[in-house]
């Protein structure tokens, strides 16, 4: 974030405690965040903000919504944000999304949380 302007991250995960890490996290490096347990109230907060955010970062595994549906949904409103998908195994559904640019980048669980900077760092100008 060397240009000084303060870049806002989407994060997406069904577990409380891994929404508010993960928001701690990036809240400490300068970053704004917003955390959703839900993917569905996740994409209707996009709906309606997606101009304010530079990143989305989601799960692949949540109740009622894999992430790959979540990011071909987010692509339907905005095609050019990052969106970083995490998953705990390997998953064909997710390399596909990878490799169909649906996800710019695919990350492994559990996620280093300097591996998740780096990921975000590397995807945002």
């Amino acid at each position: 974030m060397s240009d000084g302007t303060v870049k806002a991250l989407l994060f997406v995960d069904d577990e409380p405690s891994l929404v508010e890490f993960v928001k701690e996290l990036f809240e400490d490096e300068g970053y704004k965040v917003h955390g959703e347990t839900d993917a569905h109230t996740a994409l209707a907060y996009f709906l309606e903000h997606s101009d304010a955010f530079d990143l989305v970062i989601t799960d692949q595994t949540m109740p009622g919504m894999l992430g790959t549906e979540f990011a071909r949904s987010l692509r339907a409103v905005n095609t050019t944000i990052p969106i970083i998908l995490c998953t705990g195994f390997s998953d064909e559904i997710a390399q596909k999304a990878l490799s169909e640019k649906v996800v710019d980048a695919l990350l492994q669980k559990p996620v280093r949380a300097v591996t998740l900077i780096e990921a975000v760092e590397a995807r945002l100008p």
